[in-house]
């Protein structure tokens, strides 16, 4: 486009583009990149625009001295004080039993309240929402979680629903294949011999003849294969329920799976087995499902890195323990101090009045913090 010259680019970033640095959004390198570039119209928004006083203070105080974070004016719609609650709980089973009772508390006392529900990652929001879901609330809730089905050990399950009943495309047997092991290397020349994935089940699992393999890879390929077949000779010849059939690969598979992919997968699983409806149109049903952004809902349910916009009566931000916020299970970076504090100042600058921070086990020092800065701030 830059070398078109009928094209006039501008550039417009979200005013807090060092927030999510480490899930996933370009915001600031595009900026930097634009900056060093010639011709593109950059604007520089200077006020951040905050509902509650109190909160807006207490807020800025606690993100003053995050690395990368921009500082800039303040424009407040009330100048209330804020009101901040924290509670520990001894199990997570007692944090999400305590959280239902506060939703169902705050809108029994006043429907008209929105209520946000913001975690530190989409897997907990999941988890939030599942819940939810199983409490009767589905039809009050927005979910802005990602789907399930977007993660890798999910989008497996599928692609053996797919497989089990001969609709499997080549990436999707591809897929299966490594997760049990083969190598992707030799998957590619399987398919580059000739392997058909459609109703590859259904023929036998037949491989392309002719392969000059190694003795130990073809008995890997062998017994792959045999995991496969197996359980699909039952479900056709014998007439086996396909949930049970499909049960017994998915454990079979989870051997091969690391942590993540395999809490994902059982996960997964679960919503295979409770579809009310045919397993077999479970994969075209669930690639249809997107994340629910109604605005109507009284109760919304997200991770905080998607929660811009949000402004509700009340913010509840679950899991606020030691090493789940700030998190400590990057890999490759450890713990990011900076990048977790912008996300707390995301997460409660989303309410107009009330904050709610819980926690089971040990707490974050985040609570302490916050608690002494919502003191200064309502004195």
């Amino acid at each position: 486009l830059k070398h078109r010259e009928s094209a006039e680019l501008t550039c417009f970033a979200d005013d807090n583009q060092h927030l999510f640095v480490h899930d996933g959004a370009i915001g600031g390198g595009v900026v930097k990149l634009l900056q060093e570039e010639q011709g593109f119209p950059l604007f520089h928004l200077e006020t951040n625009y905050v509902q509650d006083q109190g909160i807006g203070q207490a807020a800025e105080n606690f993100v003053a001295g995050a690395k990368g974070y921009v500082r800039k004016k303040i424009q407040f719609s009330r100048s209330g004080k804020g009101q901040l609650q924290t509670r520990t709980y001894k199990s997570y089973a007692d944090e999400i039993s305590a959280l239902m009772s506060t939703i169902h508390e705050i809108l029994a006392r006043d429907d008209t309240q929105k209520i946000a529900i913001l975690t530190r990652h989409d897997r907990e929001a999941q988890r939030v929402e599942r819940v939810l879901r199983a409490k009767g609330y589905g039809a009050h809730m927005a979910s802005r979680a990602t789907p399930i089905w977007e993660f890798p050990g999910a989008i497996l399950v599928l692609d053996l629903l797919d497989l089990l009943f001969d609709q499997a495309k080549p990436q999707q047997l591809m897929n299966i294949l490594t997760s049990f092991g083969i190598s992707h290397s030799l998957t590619q020349i399987l398919f580059r011999e000739g392997l058909v994935s459609e109703k590859w089940l259904a023929e036998g699992a037949p491989i392309p003849k002719g392969l000059d393999l190694p003795k130990n890879v073809f008995s890997e390929l062998q017994l792959v294969r045999s995991r496969l077949t197996k359980p699909y000779e039952i479900l056709v010849k014998q007439q086996a329920p396909s949930r049970d059939v499909f049960k017994s690969i998915v454990f079979d598979l989870l051997q091969s799976l690391g942590e993540e992919a395999k809490r994902d997968a059982l996960i997964a699983t679960e919503f295979v087995l409770s579809f009310d409806g045919k397993v077999k149109d479970l994969p075209s049903v669930a690639r249809k499902t997107f994340s629910d952004f109604s605005k109507d809902k009284p109760v919304v349910v997200s991770p905080v890195h998607t929660s811009q916009g949000l402004a509700c009566d009340v913010v509840i931000i679950p899991f606020v323990s030691e090493g789940m916020f700030p998190f400590t299970g990057y890999t490759s970076i450890g713990k990011d101090m900076h990048h977790d504090r912008r996300l707390m100042y995301q997460a409660i600058t989303r309410s107009k009045h009330q904050i709610i921070l819980s926690c089971h086990g040990e707490p974050s020092p985040f609570m302490d913090e916050l608690k002494a800065l919502f003191s200064q701030v309502s004195h």
